[in-house]
């Protein structure tokens, strides 16, 4: 019976860390980073240019960023499912206010569709199933 729970748990850590899934995770990593340093160049490259929301996600994060100095921190992102063109990342994102106009720091709990484009993980969509407002 330990060799079976050992196995589950060996097979577990390999999917969960497998190359696949943190080239997948990193898409994420590198849009955090993009966003907090502000950079819409970095940022609307982890973007799938295919996306319905492209264009506009550019125009309001040069609007956000206007007016706004944020601090955004990933604090899990984890593959639900992922083929060879599609993944799907359940994630939570905290966004917190470092300067600008009135804020409510949150808590984002969402689902995040990837798709490839040239070979590499994009965005492609997301559906939001939680806001925390944060005190």
């Amino acid at each position: 019976m330990k060799i079976v729970h050992f196995l589950a748990i060996l097979a577990f850590i390999f999917t969960s860390c497998s190359p696949a899934n943190s080239d997948i995770t990193d898409v994420l990593q590198r849009n955090v980073q993009a966003s907090n340093d502000e950079d819409i160049s970095a940022y609307m490259v982890t973007l799938h240019p295919d996306s319905p929301s492209y264009t506009t996600t550019e125009t309001f994060m040069r609007q956000l960023n206007n007016y706004y100095d944020l601090n955004y921190q990933l604090e899990s992102a984890s593959v639900i499912e992922s083929s060879e063109d599609e993944a799907s990342v359940s994630f939570v994102l905290v966004t917190r206010l470092v300067s600008g106009p009135a804020f409510r720091d949150n808590r984002v709990t969402a689902t995040m569709t990837l798709r490839k484009y040239n070979g590499e993980w994009r965005i492609y969509n997301q559906v939001v199933s939680n806001i925390e407002y944060l005190p």
